[in-house]
């Protein structure tokens, strides 16, 4: 009789278990295995449960087999002691035909063996074994005593296997150690999601974490550090990427580009639609502006208000005409400093600021007129949290808000703060008599 193995069953939800392979050499992790009682388990069984109790490990018999839980590096050194019994016992005991009986015998193919393939088949050759792999099993046909050995074999194979492991994962740790980095992180320019990701995840990568000002100072392995604040610049990435207009071009290399859009795309459409609202206005081009350095600005300028706006306010942008008699739009959409700037301000009911409009009729007066041709800037403006207010002679928007609005006209908003806006388009436009 010879000891028989059956395979590991982690213990744990059905989650744990598809992921189970993934931890195959986890030593420290719950298992269950089932062992056959052979003769020798049978006459040695009080030896074997004081062996149980010293390695707290938890036995049940059910008919020929015992069901062992617990540590998976406890069980794996019961099995070393059973091995050994069973060795010890095979001496003493010969069985009665040399090599037994010759039978065909199914062994679960543990995960390890997956990439040594060429080593196990060596073994069995060299044990005038057949074996022959199906899926997650071994079938092996040969004579007893050499499916034995070869069981013996695989298993020996495997627990030195995760004893190296175990002295790599030892290593590394102690390495680990030897090279522990802090770094402060600032995360207050991100939304309230990701710094809730952000300082769930630090939990992982860290011994330890603080948080001050804004930011949060994380303290352990510098590999581990490394790889948290390449996750947080990922996050940052993405949340600035977030904030590009609907049709910016990514892969356009210039630091400023005008570029023209086509009469029969979204964007266009979608671009005209405020000039629409009058039958006589006839569109004649509409341009995208790209410039780089200002909408990297006006990115920066809308996050840094997080801390003090909520998350829903930092989305509140609007794309609204922009044009005066003090405007060069030219100078403006090429500006690689102020861009739509308090400069081109004008004086109205709300003071001295930059008067924006959902309206291209409510703007009409304040734009030039060169030989019938009109030029505005459909501006991306962040209006963010707005004061609704009668007219006054405002220089500044009131404390926590950023745009003023009339109380009777939901056509104007005003701004009073520079980098408050971009330059999406350029429209041009003539008016029909």
């Amino acid at each position: 009789m010879k000891l028989d193995l059956l395979r590991y069953n982690v213990i744990g939800d059905e989650e744990e278990k598809k992921s189970s392979d993934k931890n195959e050499y986890n030593l420290d992790k719950l298992i269950q295995k089932e062992i056959i009682i052979t003769d020798t388990i049978q006459k040695h069984m009080t030896e074997i449960e004081n062996m149980i109790t010293v390695l707290e490990l938890f036995s049940e018999r059910e008919q020929n087999k015992l069901v062992i839980t617990g540590v998976k590096r406890m069980i794996n050194k019961l099995l070393c002691f059973l091995y050994e019994l069973e060795t010890e016992s095979n001496q003493e005991e010969p069985p009665e035909s040399e090599n037994g009986e010759f039978i065909e015998k199914e062994i679960p193919l543990p995960l390890f063996f997956h990439d040594k393939t060429s080593e196990l088949l060596q073994k069995a050759d060299s044990l005038k074994l057949n074996v022959e792999f199906k899926g997650e099993k071994l079938i092996v046909i040969g004579f007893e005593r050499q499916i034995f050995e070869l069981m013996v074999w695989m298993y020996r194979c495997e627990v030195n296997f995760n004893q190296e492991v175990d002295q790599v994962d030892k290593q590394i740790e102690d390495i680990e150690e030897e090279n522990e980095a802090q770094m402060e992180i600032r995360i207050n320019q991100l939304s309230q999601d990701d710094q809730a990701q952000i300082k769930e995840k630090a939990k992982t990568f860290a011994k330890k974490v603080e948080e001050r000002n804004g930011a949060i100072i994380v303290t352990g392995p510098k590999t581990k550090i490394d790889a948290f604040i390449a996750f947080v610049n990922q996050i940052d990435t993405d949340d600035i990427q977030a904030f590009y207009p609907r049709f910016w071009d990514h892969n356009e290399k210039q630091k400023l580009a005008i570029i023209p859009t086509s009469p029969e795309s979204l964007e266009y459409l979608l671009a005209c639609e405020p000039f629409l609202q009058n039958p006589n206005i006839e569109v004649e081009g509409i341009s995208r502006v790209q410039n780089k350095y200002l909408m990297e600005t006006y990115i920066n300028m809308i996050r840094s208000k997080r801390g003090s706006r909520s998350d829903q306010c930092i989305k509140n942008r609007k794309n609204l005409i922009y044009g005066n008699f003090n405007v060069n739009i030219e100078k403006v959409c090429s500006s690689n400093d102020t861009g739509i700037d308090i400069q081109g301000a004008i004086n109205g009911q709300y003071g001295r600021g930059l008067y924006f409009y959902s309206s291209i009729d409510a703007c009409l007066k304040t734009i030039p007129n060169n030989g019938g041709l009109y030029k505005v800037i459909i501006a991306d403006v962040f209006i963010g949290n707005v004061y609704s207010s009668p007219p006054n002679q405002f220089i500044k928007a009131p404390d926590s808000y950023d745009s003023v609005m009339p109380q009777d006209n939901q056509d104007i908003y005003v701004t009073y703060e520079a980098f408050s806006s971009y330059p999406l388009y350029v429209v041009e436009f003539r008016i029909q008599k």
